[in-house]
């Protein structure tokens, strides 16, 4: 990728990601976003069709990272280091998921965009494992919506004792 366009780009996202920890997304004008991020209109245009896909395309890009970091075929050889590499994976982007609830929807997110779900294999689970789907996909969002009080290591227990059903996680 040309190293204009990736600065440009991550002059962007920064500054969203800056303006959003003081106003909400409708808030935000262009023009004040393109000012903090000291690039052109034309610039921000050129990459992005608005604030929205600034996030969604942040959000992509955190996709892409959660399955490098944690990746599905640990969760069949260990459930526990899975989901502890999970949390910290959260953790670890705390700012960028606070900013993703506040503008894109974290259930959007969790349940789209992380790519822990392939909805479609769904058909062939069974209700209980579609069910264990479900709880992780609540614990999940309940820990990020509680802010992140408990370890990691606590997550990941919670996690492996109440999603007991759930065999595989599709990639």
């Amino acid at each position: 990728m040309d190293k204009r366009k990736v600065r440009t780009m991550y002059s962007i996202s920064k500054a969203l990601l800056e303006m959003m920890a003081e106003n909400e997304l409708d808030q935000i004008s262009i023009t004040d976003l393109v000012s903090k991020a000291n690039v052109s209109r034309t610039a921000f245009y050129r990459y992005y069709t608005s604030k929205e896909d600034v996030i969604k395309v942040l959000s992509k890009n955190l996709s892409e990272n959660q399955m490098k970091e944690c990746p599905g075929e640990l969760y069949l050889k260990d459930k526990y280091a899975y989901f502890n590499l999970l949390f910290a994976f959260f953790r670890k982007n705390k700012e960028l998921f606070l900013a993703i609830k506040n503008a894109y929807s974290l259930n959007n997110y969790i349940i789209s965009d992380l790519k822990l779900f392939d909805f479609k294999g769904m058909t062939k689970l069974s209700y209980s494992e579609a069910a264990a789907y479900g709880e992780m996909i609540m614990i999940i969002l309940k820990w990020l919506s509680s802010g992140m009080e408990e370890s990691d290591d606590e997550m990941a227990q919670i996690c492996v004792s109440n999603v007991g059903q759930l065999k595989k996680i599709e990639m």
